[in-house]
């Protein structure tokens, strides 16, 4: 069996479409595969349409079921505990779970974002956000004791704290229009999502398993590619560049298209 840490009591999975739908199949397997298995709670507010199926791991007839609870039932096993919330996730969501979370968010939108980095500075908790534009892709990693340096997001993507571009929550937010301007690849939802697993997998796997010899400095803070270019930074490349905000290359400076 795989140890995996049993302070991570949730899973929590925000944004239940494209990212998420080929997240969670792998997920779900490697989780079988641990010693502890956490709660999953599967939060998105938005209905599967037609026009989500040339991109996100659904079929004809999920079509008009709510996201969250089509992805749960599509890959939850009978001894996993799980929730679903249907409704978009924002800094009122109450979750029906107890004790310390992983917020893994993969809503297209700045407002979700902003709500998740919000729940972990309440908390102890973590969060690994993904994005991606038609070929970029791109996760990173979060905790409350970055808060206020390089490492935190709202610091290299100052975008983060006032862009509501997007926001689902809002009249002009997740339309279809947003959708056709802005349109995705599945290979980059592909690629966010294992984006997601290798975060996940170094800070909840191979970090514990390191313990004392596990140098902080050379941890893995972001993850991305560009068409052909892959590359991870890590926490010291961060701090060499505290300050430097130019970076636009990345999909988490900008709106996506509907989860």
């Amino acid at each position: 069996m795989i140890p995996l840490p049993t302070s991570v009591s949730n899973i929590v999975i925000i944004g239940c479409g494209g990212t998420a739908s080929w997240l969670v199949p792998p997920l779900m397997r490697f989780l079988q595969l641990c010693d502890h298995i956490p709660n999953l709670v599967f939060v998105d507010g938005d209905t599967i349409e037609e026009r989500n199926l040339d991109r996100q791991w659904f079929s004809q007839d999920d079509i008009g079921t709510n996201k969250a609870e089509a992805l749960a039932m599509a890959h939850i096993v009978d001894h996993v505990q799980f929730h679903v919330v249907q409704q978009y996730y924002t800094d009122g969501t109450i979750l029906p779970v107890q004790g310390m979370s992983l917020f893994i968010c993969c809503a297209d939108n700045h407002a979700a974002r902003r709500a998740v980095l919000a729940a972990v500075d309440r908390s102890e908790g973590w969060a690994i956000i993904a994005g991606n534009e038609y070929t970029e892709a791109e996760a990173y990693f979060y905790q409350r004791s970055m808060q206020d340096t390089p490492a935190d997001p709202r610091q290299y993507y100052p975008a983060l704290l006032t862009d509501n571009t997007g926001d689902p929550t809002r009249p002009a937010g997740c339309t279809g229009l947003a959708a056709l301007a802005d349109p995705q690849l599945i290979f980059a939802n592909f690629s966010a999502a294992n984006h997601v697993l290798w975060l996940f997998y170094h800070h909840f796997v191979e970090k514990p398993a390191q313990g004392r010899d596990y140098l902080p400095q050379y941890m893995p803070v972001r993850t991305w590619n560009l068409g052909t270019n892959y590359r991870t930074t890590k926490l010291i490349e961060l701090e060499k560049s505290y300050g430097n905000t130019t970076d636009t290359s990345s999909s988490a400076t900008t709106s996506n298209t509907p989860a």
